[in-house]
């Protein structure tokens, strides 16, 4: 969920500090009225599986040849922030999002055990194994079964459980807002906030457990989530009518046999 549409993003932000400076302008009105209530957001807990993973890879001949920050990035768990006008705060996971965290994690590491096995055969010599078909024909033919499934059943605990993130970021304090300011138990923020978005841009002092998550974007209860955005690879409903609508065979998967 990090990867928002820029350019509405953009555009959201200039209208927001235009609200804002609106809303700020108004004698005596409280600027602490735009967190009142229930938000969702999302936090990045790439870094936890990326410990497990290098742990788990430690074992592996030449595991020093790759990183697992390059491969495994942008796991993303939902939390729920409450703002209470009492001036207290919650944050707690989104326990329903979870499944997805995990199900997105071990396909990475899927990925990250492929190009493994890549730089390893290719240091022992065996250069036709870039192809990924190619790999994973060669892995099913070895050990009796896929990658998925050997990374299934040897690859495990690498993301941790709902429990020890709930105790990671399932947290409760006291809040004030000023014009420009969020202050966390003692952890600055800076902010811009609309009617319904919050979009929380940076620390400014204070180091806090979401400081990888900026910039951080709240969106109030009921309110539609920002639009994904759609990359140059990202294939259209209308790129598949048009694909499926043409006359064009589609091309034979090329078959490689191992000797």
């Amino acid at each position: 969920m990090r990867k928002f549409a820029f350019r509405e993003i953009r555009y959201m932000l200039i209208g927001v500090m235009a609200l804002a400076a609106f809303v700020f302008a108004g004698c005596g009105r409280n600027p602490a009225k735009a967190f009142y209530g229930t938000f969702g957001s999302t936090v990045d807990i790439s870094e936890y599986v990326c410990e497990r993973a290098d742990e788990w890879m430690s074992t592996a001949l030449m595991s020093e040849l790759i990183d697992s920050d390059d491969i495994i990035t942008d796991i993303r768990l939902s939390v729920i922030l409450t703002f209470n006008e009492d001036g207290t705060w919650s944050q707690t996971i989104d326990e329903s999002s979870y499944e997805s965290a995990v199900t997105d994690g071990y396909e990475k590491m899927e990925v990250l055990v492929r190009e493994l096995l890549k730089l390893r055969l290719k240091g022992a010599g065996e250069t036709g194994y870039d192809n990924d078909d190619a790999l994973d024909d060669l892995i099913e033919e070895s050990l009796g079964m896929t990658l998925s499934e050997y990374v299934s059943e040897y690859v495990t605990d690498i993301i941790p459980s709902l429990e020890e993130l709930s105790d990671i970021y399932n947290t409760e304090g006291r809040y004030e807002v000023t014009e420009n300011v969020l202050v966390r138990d003692g952890i600055q923020e800076a902010y811009f906030a609309g009617e319904d978005t919050i979009v929380i841009t940076a620390p400014v002092s204070g180091n806090a457990v979401w400081e990888n998550d900026y910039p951080m974007i709240l969106v109030k209860e009921g309110t539609a989530s920002p639009e994904p955005v759609q990359t140059e690879d990202t294939e259209t409903e209308q790129d598949k009518t048009d694909s499926d609508s043409g006359d064009e065979e589609p091309a034979e998967k090329e078959v490689i046999e191992l000797n």
